[in-house]
C-alpha cells in the first residue's frame, strides 16, 4: 500500500503530524481545505502500553482518509501526555492554542481524560476519548465529551455473567488498585453484578501498593479459602506482575480482568504462568472470520506497523473516523456535537456504534478473550443481560 509522506514537527512539546493520506468518508465542503483534529496520547509512562497502539490506529485512520480524499485533508496534531495528569492539562492548553482545532481525541484512562476534557470543555471544544471507559465521565464533563468505547459497567457485567454462566463460579475474590478511578469502578460494577447473579464475594480488597498489599491478600486465602475465581482490576503495567504473584503462590483458579489486560505484556505473563486468564476488551483482530471493514483495517495496520492491531489500536482508528463522520453529519468542523448525536449503526472496526437516548456512550458489544498456554483466543462478543446502574459521582 502506497502511503503519502508524513511530516512530523515538534512544536512546543506537541508533535504536528501533517498527514497527507486519509478515510473514505465523503466530507462536505467546509471553510478551507484542512480539517484539524487534536490528539493526546501517552507515548511514555504507565499508560503507554495502551496509548501507543491507539495513537497508531488514529494516525492510520488519518492517512487512509487523506489518501482517499482529493479535496480535503486531515491534519492530526499529536501531543504526548507522558502519563502525567498535571502535564496533560498543560499540554491540552498548548494544543488548543497551537492547533485551533474544534475536536480532540485520545487517551485510554479516566484519570488522564479528566484534565484534558475539562480544559477542552472550558473552550467549548469537544473531547472524544478513544479508550477511557468510566460511565461517569459525561456527567463530570457535560456536553463536550463523547466515548468511543463501552462503559465499565457494561464490561464488568459481561465478566460477571461469564464467570457465573460459563465458569460456574459461585465465589469470587475481588482485588482492585485504589490509585486508579478505572480499577475502583470496574471492581465495584463486577461485585454488584456478581452478587445479583447469586454469587458470593469472599474478599473485596483495595490494593494501594501492588507488590506488598496483594501478597498479603493472597496469603490470607489460605485461611479464608480459595474462591472459584479472582477478579483483579489493575492497570496495564501492573496486571502482568499481579498475575505472576497469584500464580507463583500456587493459586490456579481463573483470573478475570478488564480491558487494561489487552497488552502483549499480559499475554506473555499468561503464557508464562499457565493461563486461565480471561479479560474483556473492545475487539479481537485474530482469525480469518472478519467483516470487510475489519479485514481492511487489519491489512493496513499490519502493513503500516508490521504487527497485528489490538483492541486499543482499533479504538484510536474508530475515534478519528467517528469524528469525521460527525463532521459530515453536522456539515461543519466548528461544533460537531449534533453530528455525534446523529450517528446510528455506524460500522466501526471495534463494533457497531449508535449514540441513543442523548447518551454520549455508544451502545456496542463487549469482546471476551482468553489468554495463556501460548494461545490468545476470542471467547465471543457479548451484550450484558443487565448493566449495573451508576451514580454520576
Amino acid at each position: 500500500m502506497d502511503y503519502s509522506r508524513i511530516s512530523i514537527l515538534l512544536v512546543t512539546g506537541i508533535l504536528l503530524l501533517s498527514i497527507f493520506s486519509l478515510s473514505a468518508a465523503d466530507i462536505p465542503a467546509l471553510e478551507g481545505d484542512i480539517i484539524p483534529i487534536g490528539m493526546i496520547y501517552n507515548l511514555e509512562g504507565s499508560q503507554a502500553p495502551l496509548d501507543i497502539p491507539s495513537s497508531q490506529g488514529a494516525i492510520l485512520a488519518g492517512e487512509i482518509y487523506n489518501r482517499m480524499n482529493q479535496e480535503k485533508r486531515v491534519e492530526i496534531i499529536l501531543a504526548d501526555g507522558k502519563s502525567d495528569p498535571v502535564y496533560i492539562r498543560t499540554v491540552t492548553r498548548d494544543l488548543i492554542d497551537t492547533s485551533h482545532c474544534q475536536v480532540i481525541i485520545g487517551l485510554s484512562d479516566t484519570d488522564m481524560v479528566i484534565p484534558a476534557a475539562e480544559t477542552a470543555a472550558a473552550d467549548k471544544i469537544l473531547f472524544v476519548t478513544s479508550g477511557a471507559t468510566s460511565p461517569q465521565l459525561p456527567y463530570r464533563i457535560k456536553d463536550y465529551l463523547y466515548l468511543t468505547c463501552f462503559g465499565d459497567n457494561a464490561q464488568a457485567a459481561v465478566a460477571a455473567e461469564f464467570a457465573v454462566g460459563n465458569l460456574t463460579a459461585r465465589t469470587a475474590a475481588v482485588y482492585y488498585d485504589t490509585t486508579m478511578n478505572y480499577t475502583t469502578l470496574l471492581a465495584k460494577y463486577f461485585k454488584t453484578r456478581f452478587l445479583e447473579l447469586g454469587g458470593e464475594v469472599t474478599q473485596y480488597s483495595g490494593i494501594k501498593v501492588l507488590d506488598t498489599d496483594l501478597k498479603k491478600e493472597i496469603e490470607s486465602l489460605s485461611i479464608k479459602g480459595v474462591p472459584d475465581i479472582i477478579f483483579l482490576a489493575a492497570g496495564p503495567e501492573d496486571a502482568p506482575l499481579a498475575l505472576g504473584m497469584i500464580r507463583e503462590s500456587g493459586i490456579a483458579v481463573p483470573i478475570i480482568g478488564g480491558d487494561s489486560y489487552d497488552t502483549k505484556n499480559l499475554s506473555d505473563a499468561a503464557d508464562l504462568f499457565g493461563g486461565r486468564v480471561y479479560y474483556t476488551t473492545h475487539a479481537c483482530f485474530l482469525g480469518e472470520d472478519q467483516i470487510p471493514e475489519v479485514e481492511e483495517f487489519i491489512e493496513a495496520y499490519q502493513e503500516r506497523y508490521n504487527t497485528t492491531p489490538d483492541g486499543f489500536a482499533g479504538l484510536g482508528y474508530d475515534a478519528v473516523n467517528l469524528a469525521l463522520t460527525a463532521i459530515e453529519l453536522s456539515g461543519t468542523d466548528k461544533d460537531i456535537r449534533d453530528g455525534f448525536s446523529r450517528i446510528q449503526e455506524y460500522q466501526g472496526v471495534t463494533g457497531l456504534f449508535s449514540y441513543t437516548d442523548s447518551s454520549p456512550i455508544p451502545k456496542k458489544s463487549v469482546t471476551l478473550m482468553q489468554a495463556g498456554n501460548n494461545t490468545l483466543m476470542k471467547v465471543g462478543d457479548f451484550v450484558p443481560v443487565k448493566t449495573p446502574a451508576f451514580s454520576p459521582e
